[in-house]
């Protein structure tokens, strides 16, 4: 009796163990980044660093970025409640491809793109780049300065408010990003030239 009781400690001390691993697998670290030659707020965000990080290679990277309702200061919605950025970390998908993930929060009174969504497409001649995005930008810069991150292997995702900065960031920097997923955004369709050779996989429903 006493040996089974002791087997089951064993099996339980085993299970915690596996469940600490995986969630450490998959942690997000809450980082800060601020630019004041861009804007004066300081932009939260969440970095995933591939599990045995080796700075003798290189590595892909995955920007997500989140729609209007996960947007504020907390550094925890846009990542809490839907799996866009989680997705890429899970254990199965970085045995396969390792990679390091960023997810970004925009403020609440802010935008990815600073267009009406209810217009749907616009015109990025008529519509500067927004802070927030550069914002973006200037953390992944930051980003291949401290780790080895291969310019050439970086992918862009987002959902709704999301889809349209990713269509934005293609659209604007398309020599930045190697492949792009826009899921229920709008872009510039003039401007579908810029993106001819960039591999696409996009979502979108009657009713986005």
């Amino acid at each position: 009796m006493k040996r089974k009781h002791q087997f089951g400690l064993v099996l339980f001390f085993c299970f915690c163990l596996l469940i600490i691993a995986q969630a450490k697998a998959q942690t997000f670290a809450y980082k800060l980044h601020k630019n004041t030659s861009i804007t004066n707020y300081t932009m939260p965000y969440r970095l995933f660093v591939p599990e045995g990080y080796d700075s003798t290679k290189i590595y892909p990277l995955v920007l997500f970025l989140h729609g209007a309702g996960e947007r504020g200061t907390d550094n925890e919605s846009h990542i809490a409640y839907i799996r866009g950025a989680k997705l890429w970390a899970e254990k199965t998908n970085q045995a396969a491809h390792p990679c390091f993930v960023i997810a970004p929060q925009c403020p609440a009174d802010k935008q990815w793109v600073n267009t009406n969504w209810s217009n749907g497409s616009y015109s990025i001649d008529n519509v500067t780049v927004s802070n927030e995005l550069l914002m973006v930008k200037d953390i992944i810069a930051s980003l291949q300065h401290e780790y080895k991150i291969d310019s050439t292997q970086m992918f862009v995702t987002g959902l709704s408010m999301g889809g349209y900065g990713t269509w934005d960031f293609i659209l604007r920097y398309p020599q930045m990003f190697k492949a792009a997923i826009p899921i229920c955004g709008a872009g510039d369709p003039s401007k579908a030239g810029r993106i001819r050779k960039t591999p696409l996989r996009v979502f979108h429903s009657s009713d986005d």
